[in-house]
């Protein structure tokens, strides 16, 4: 693509980066920016546009962090091929959206970039030996980090080399259906995360689903299953947004200890941003080596960094190395250390700490303007209050489908909790919407609220 003409509002409360933002979307969703295409180099539009590098980086990285673009080493920037992401399908008499509640949107502007940049310049000078093969199940140096951080803040009991790396945790629960009984019943949430759904149902496991309640799924309906590897998100569950309290932990450590061949997946999703008093994870309170552990860093630090890990009981590590001997980790190695050297050095907690503060804002805010509006005697907030979203439902006999219609229509994308489930629930049966905070500023949230005071004031 050549350089573009683009006005920017210099007299109003939105940022440039975000206005470029805004612009580099709707070019993309209108087609005028192909698949496949080459995006202008940032210094080449810094010139063009005479606006500063940073401006131009946070557009394009937010972009990136959305799933619209993809960045190729030594190349530039690239539209991706929407065979290979989710693309929002455009629909008749609907503007683009202009603010998102996205349930999976995190602040990317608010990472240590000079810190990255700093660690990467280090690790490339003083370790020529990374463009080698490098460890197949992962470095050790990050083996050790990732290990001693969750010893330290999530109660986790493993040794380094139980901890195997890969590319995100779909990757790895594919690998890790791979070595566990071919005739196993997965038991799913439901709702649930689509990714993790998917994953499973794709390699055509049994899957047998438990409805969540604002306490968690039922014990009893678990017992009353055929389910043999269970898969849950205890400390932040997707998207319901409960924490299992610790005796429904323990209660989950007596089934999977009652059977064989049972097992317990437990994922770590945005376990980072629990603001009350921490709960021990269920694989620190196992003894029995029957809990799998998996985690990433896409909420923590940002999408882009695709690096997950898996911490195996000892007996499936033999197996998983046995089953899957060619096995060699898809994350280059550079990506490895750095990564390494950000927990290590302190970074990734202070970040952490940093974010927690910037999120709890975020989300005190979004409650005080909800306060103020003209729909508020209409919704009913969740009281689970963790993570970067809430959940608020509506108390109105408009049907659901038109609430989101309306809002549609002023532009703004706000999701309901339907879309994650697999069968109905007479828990989350409809009109409970997501309202995401993560990716949106405090004036993006105002605005936000505004047009939905014009799309709902008449409901």
């Amino acid at each position: 693509m050549n350089n573009f003409t683009i006005e920017f509002d210099y007299n109003c409360n939105i940022p440039l980066y975000r206005q470029l933002y805004d612009y580099l979307l709707k070019e993309i969703r209108r087609g005028n920016l192909k698949e496949n295409e080459k995006l202008p180099s940032r210094r080449a539009l810094c010139s063009h546009l005479k606006i500063n590098k940073n401006t131009v980086e946070s557009a394009y990285q937010k972009l990136a962090a959305d799933g619209y673009i993809i960045s190729e080493p030594r190349s530039g920037f690239y539209v991706r091929n929407r065979n290979g992401f989710f693309i929002e399908k455009e629909e008749e008499n609907f503007p683009d959206y202009i603010y998102n509640f996205s349930i999976n949107a995190n602040d990317i502007l608010k990472m240590p970039y000079e810190t990255w940049v700093k660690l990467y310049k280090n690790t490339i000078y003083e370790n020529p030996s990374l463009f080698g093969h490098g460890e197949n199940f992962g470095e050790r140096i990050l083996q050790k980090a990732i290990k001693k951080y969750l010893h330290e803040f999530r109660g986790i009991n493993c040794n380094y080399n139980q901890v195997v790396i890969g590319a995100g945790f779909d990757y790895l629960l594919l690998m890790l259906m791979l070595i566990m009984d071919k005739n196993a019943v997965y038991g799913l949430e439901n709702p649930c995360m689509k990714r993790m759904y998917s994953t499973v149902n794709m390699c055509n496991k049994r899957i047998c689903l438990l409805d969540v309640t604002k306490n968690g799924f039922s014990i009893d309906a678990l017992n009353g299953s055929n389910i043999n590897i269970l898969l849950v998100m205890p400390s932040h569950q997707y998207p319901a947004g409960y924490t299992m309290p610790l005796k429904q932990r323990y209660e989950l450590i007596e089934w999977v200890n009652a059977r064989k061949n049972r097992y317990i997946v437990e994922f770590h999703h945005d376990s980072e941003f629990i603001y009350e008093k921490p709960i021990m994870s269920i694989q620190g309170l196992d003894t029995n080596e029957k809990v799998i552990y998996i985690g990433d860093f896409v909420k923590t630090i940002g999408p882009s960094i695709k690096t997950s890990y898996i911490v195996l009981p000892n007996h499936l590590l033999k197996k998983w190395k046995s089953y899957i001997n060619s096995y060699y980790t898809p994350v280059n190695l550079f990506e490895q250390w750095v990564l390494a050297e950000f927990i290590q050095e302190g970074y990734f907690m202070k970040h952490v700490k940093q974010m927690k503060t910037i999120y709890i804002k975020k989300r005190d805010y979004l409650l005080s303007e909800l306060e103020k509006c003209s729909f508020r005697n209409k919704i009913e907030i969740s009281d689970n209050l963790n993570g970067t979203h809430f959940i608020a439902k509506f108390n109105t006999d408009i049907p659901e489908n038109q609430i989101e219609h309306a809002a549609r229509e002023q532009g703004v994308k706000i999701v309901p909790m339907t879309r994650s489930f697999y069968r109905e629930s007479g828990m989350y049966n409809d009109k409970y919407f997501v309202f995401g905070f993560g990716g949106l500023e405090h004036f993006e949230i105002r605005e936000a609220l505004t047009l939905l005071e014009k799309a709902w004031g008449t409901l």
